[in-house]
């Protein structure tokens, strides 16, 4: 059993901005392969199981993501090798994405406490949200994507779901 975490922020005006990439694919890999009504609801998460996977987005703001993490953790018995945590990585252009085993922050302020609170071991998939060509900028974690920049994250959750076939 595998936990893929999409990090991002629960409250509604964050849907669709660059700092809830996280939840956006937990959404588009739930639509594509949830064959079951099932959907738990706890304080800290909200949890698709299936039989080889349980997808949780959380419920909390990004930077106690780890409530979620932790919560899940516990309850399915997983080990950190089998956790994989998704989310916003603005030194990465839109379109691009990295699987990263080695452990390290990025400078994540949702990852962070993860580390302080469950260890090392796990998996990480930073999602790109940068402009091509634009500088790096901590404050469009909080814009919203264009129609044409949700069109090009398909693309990459596309090859991010295929890691988890």
């Amino acid at each position: 059993m595998k936990l893929i975490i999409g990090i991002g922020n629960h409250l509604p005006w964050f849907k669709n901005t660059h700092h809830n990439i996280g939840h956006m694919f937990i959404d588009y890999i739930t639509n594509q392969n949830i064959k079951t009504n099932t959907i738990i609801k706890t304080p800290h998460s909200k949890i698709y199981p299936t039989e080889r996977f349980i997808y949780i987005k959380n419920r909390t703001s990004i930077n106690n993501s780890y409530r979620s993490i932790v919560e899940c953790k516990k309850k399915y018995n997983i080990d950190n090798k089998n956790i994989y945590i998704l989310y916003d990585d603005f030194s990465l252009n839109l379109g691009e994405f990295k699987i990263r085993t080695r452990d390290s922050t990025s400078n994540h302020n949702g990852i962070k406490p993860v580390y302080e609170k469950i260890g090392n071991g796990f998996t990480r998939i930073l999602i790109g949200t940068n402009k091509p060509g634009s500088k790096p900028n901590a404050r469009r974690v909080l814009f919203k994507f264009t129609q044409s920049e949700k069109n090009e994250l398909l693309k990459v959750f596309k090859g991010i779901a295929l890691q988890f076939k």
